[in-house]
């Protein structure tokens, strides 16, 4: 089977089920004519058998424990290659019976090696990713504390659009507010352009003329998908709860640019949800929404 010859054993691991492969320690040796895959075939059951030119337990530990260091010495002259071939013979099957006994430990260790690879490389990839997309950020996002909570979740804003249960469970980890939730409802919006130039493309349009253009109206209204978001903090009423709100403005306008789509919006409002007043605590029953109860 035709493997890339730069493809690391990790991440061929990683992409096959365990229950569909199973890999085999060939020993090092394999390095000097192979890569670090010395090759994948079917066993003819749909498993995939992964040969890799790598150190194992029995390559590691001393060869003494398992093979005789005198084997090849003293043999009889006028044998020599009949008992050589016996003697290597022996010694192949014992080092098959040693790789044997230590596959559970070598397949573990790879195993491992694939999970710890795929988690760096994961790692690696949202930080690159934070890092491209953060690059031209405007100051007041990039210097807003809400704004870097919530950084990490950049690479995936393309799942977290217009996703209100990922967006809920997003804002209690940045705001650390375990009962955050969204409320949404449809509304009709305002919208402005300052400047709202269209080419004109009239059949009168003379050559001479078609540069020119048609200034429309620069407001109109659209219905739109509203998020509302009621969030307080007990923390930051004191002197500085006015910056608290210019935070939460920026916030704002951060997650309407890039975890809100087109036709929705979100709105925070700073506010204490705090139970109604009560004068009595006895009972009332209401009777068709009406009592006489002073």
């Amino acid at each position: 089977m035709n493997l890339p010859p730069d493809l690391k054993a990790e991440t061929l691991v990683g992409y096959i089920p365990r229950n569909l492969r199973d890999v085999v320690i060939c020993g090092s040796h394999k390095r000097s004519a192979y890569e670090d895959i010395a090759g994948m075939t079917d066993d003819g059951n749909g498993r995939f058998i992964i040969s890799l030119a790598r150190n194992g337990m029995y390559d590691i530990l001393p060869e003494c424990l398992f093979h005789p260091v005198d084997r090849f010495d003293n043999l009889p002259a006028n044998e020599y290659k009949k008992r050589f071939k016996e003697e290597y013979e022996q010694q192949q099957m014992e080092e098959e019976k040693a790789r044997r006994f230590f596959q559970h430990v070598d397949k573990a260790v790879v195993e491992l090696s694939a999970i710890v690879s795929e988690l760096k490389y994961e790692d690696e990839v949202v930080h690159t990713l934070e890092n491209i997309i953060c690059d031209k950020m405007p100051l007041r996002y990039s210097q807003n504390r809400f704004v870097r909570r919530t950084k990490e979740f950049l690479p995936a804003c393309c799942d977290l659009r217009g996703n209100e249960e990922l967006l809920s469970l997003m804002l209690r980890k940045v705001l650390f507010d375990e009962n955050i939730r969204l409320y949404s409802n449809r509304d009709y919006v305002s919208f402005s352009d300052s400047a709202p130039r269209y080419l004109c493309g009239l059949d009168d349009v003379t050559a001479d003329n078609t540069d020119e253009e048609v200034y429309l109206g620069n407001e109109f209204d659209e219905e739109m998908l509203i998020y509302h978001l009621v969030y307080w903090s007990d923390e930051e009423c004191n002197d500085g709860f006015l910056a608290f709100v210019k935070e939460i403005e920026d916030y704002e306008d951060f997650l309407n640019d890039y975890f809100m789509s087109i036709e929705c919006q979100l709105k925070f409002r700073i506010s204490m949800q705090a139970l109604p007043l009560r004068l009595s605590d006895d009972v009332f029953f209401n009777y068709l929404d009406y009592n006489t109860n002073l």
